[in-house]
C-alpha cells in the first residue's frame, strides 16, 4: 500500500528540490563566466600561418632567432592549454556540484522514504492495534448482548409462567366468588322469606293488638297483660331478628375474608414455588453473592473506621502544628530576652490583671 504513495511523492520532492535556490551554497569562482577561445575558421588559420611565416622570414628583433612552424604550433598549444584546462575544471566543478546536488536530493529522498516507511509501519501498527481493540469491543458487546438475551428469555419465561398461574388463580377465584355470591343470594333470599314471615307475624300480632285495644275497656287488665306480653315478644323477636341478621352478615364477612385470605395465600405459595423453581440454578451464585456482600460490608466498615481514626490523627496533628506555630518565637527574642524585654501582646478580649505591690490592696481584675 505504501508503494503508490512513494511513487506519487517522489516527483513532488524532486520538483521542490528543483525549485530550491542552491546559489548560496555554490562557490564564488563559479559565478565568473569563463570565456572559451573561439574556433578559428580555415581562412583565419591560413592568414595566421602566412603571418607567422612572414615573421619567420623577417629578422627577429631584440636578437631573438626566428622560430620554426613546429615550435610556433607548440607555443600556440602551450598558450591555449591553460584556457582549455580552466574550461575543463569549470565543467568538472559544475558536474561535481550537480553530483553533490543529486546526492543531497537522493539522501533527502532516502530520508523521506525512511520516514515514510517508519510512518507507514507506525500507521500499520496503530491500525492493527485499533482493529484488535475494535474486535475486543465487538466481542465484549456480543457477549453482553448474548447474556442480556439469555436473561431476557429467562425473565420472559418467568413472566409468562407467572401470568399463566395468576390467570388460572384469578379464574379459580372468580369461580369461587361466583359460588359464594350464589350462596349469599340463596341465604339472603331465605332471610328475606324469614323476614317476610316475621313481618306477617308481627302484622298479625299488631292486628290482634288492635282487637285487644278495641276490647280494652271490657277486659283491660287481662288484655293489658297480654298486650305487654305481646310487646315483649315483639321486642324479643326484633332483637332476635337483628341478632340473626348481624350474625349472618358477620358469617358472610368471615367467609369472604377466609376465601380471599386463602386465595391470597395460595397465590403467594404458587408464586413462591415458581420463583424458587426458576431461581434454583442461581441459588449457589446468590448465596455466594450475599456472602461476598457481607464481607464487603465488613471491609467497608473497617475502612471507614480506619479513615475515621486517620482523620482524628490528622486533626490532632493539625492542632499540634497550630500550637507549634503559636509557640514559635523569634530567635532574637529567645537569645536576647534580657535585652529586648518583650512581653506577649495583650488581646482586646483578654483579661488584664493589675498587680500593684502596695500594702493593704488586692489585685484588681477587669
Amino acid at each position: 500500500m505504501a508503494a503508490p504513495g512513494l511513487s506519487t511523492l517522489t516527483p513532488k520532492v524532486v520538483k521542490e528540490q528543483e525549485k530550491t535556490d542552491y546559489s548560496k551554497w555554490q562557490r564564488v569562482e563559479a559565478k565568473k563566466k569563463v570565456s572559451l577561445p573561439s574556433i578559428a575558421s580555415p581562412d583565419r588559420r591560413k592568414e595566421v600561418s602566412s603571418a607567422c611565416s612572414q615573421r619567420g622570414r623577417q629578422p627577429a628583433q631584440f636578437g631573438v632567432r626566428s622560430a620554426s612552424p613546429a615550435k610556433l604550433a607548440s607555443l600556440r598549444k602551450q598558450r591555449f592549454a591553460p584556457k582549455k584546462t580552466s574550461a575543463k575544471d569549470t565543467e568538472l566543478t559544475r558536474s561535481l556540484d550537480n553530483i553533490k546536488i543529486f546526492t543531497r536530493l537522493t539522501r533527502s529522498q532516502r530520508t523521506s522514504l525512511d520516514k515514510l516507511k517508519q510512518h507507514g509501519a507506525f500507521l500499520a501498527e496503530t491500525n492493527e492495534r485499533l482493529v484488535q481493540e475494535v474486535q475486543q469491543a465487538e466481542d465484549s458487546a456480543v457477549k453482553q448482548v448474548r447474556e442480556l438475551l439469555q436473561q431476557y428469555e429467562v425473565f420472559g419465561t418467568m413472566v409468562t409462567t407467572l401470568q399463566d398461574s395468576s390467570r388460572h388463580q384469578l379464574g379459580a377465584a372468580a369461580v369461587e366468588l361466583q359460588e359464594a355470591e350464589k350462596t349469599m343470594e340463596n341465604n339472603l333470599a331465605k332471610l328475606q322469606q324469614e323476614l317476610a314471615r316475621v313481618n306477617r307475624k308481627v302484622q298479625a300480632l299488631q292486628d290482634e293488638l288492635g282487637v285487644l285495644r278495641t276490647y280494652m275497656d271490657k277486659e283491660y287488665p287481662a288484655k293489658a297483660i297480654q298486650i305487654d306480653q305481646l310487646l315483649r315478644d315483639i321486642q324479643s323477636l326484633k332483637e332476635e331478628q337483628q341478632y340473626e341478621t348481624d350474625e349472618l352478615e358477620e358469617m358472610a364477612r368471615s367467609v369472604l375474608g377466609g376465601l380471599s385470605k386463602k386465595m391470597q395465600e395460595e397465590q403467594e405459595q404458587i408464586i413462591r414455588a415458581v420463583i424458587e423453581e426458576m431461581l434454583s440454578p442461581y441459588k449457589d451464585g446468590l448465596q455466594q453473592m450475599s456472602a461476598n456482600n457481607r464481607v464487603l460490608q465488613k471491609e467497608v466498615q473497617m475502612q471507614k473506621e480506619i479513615i475515621k481514626e486517620l482523620q482524628e490523627d490528622i486533626m490532632e496533628l493539625q492542632h499540634s502544628i497550630q500550637r507549634l506555630r503559636w509557640d514559635l518565637r523569634d530567635p532574637r527574642e529567645v537569645i536576647f530576652a534580657d535585652v529586648l524585654l518583650r512581653k506577649p501582646r495583650c488581646l482586646p478580649d483578654e483579661e488584664v490583671v493589675l498587680s500593684v505591690p502596695l500594702e493593704g490592696e488586692e489585685e484588681v481584675a477587669f
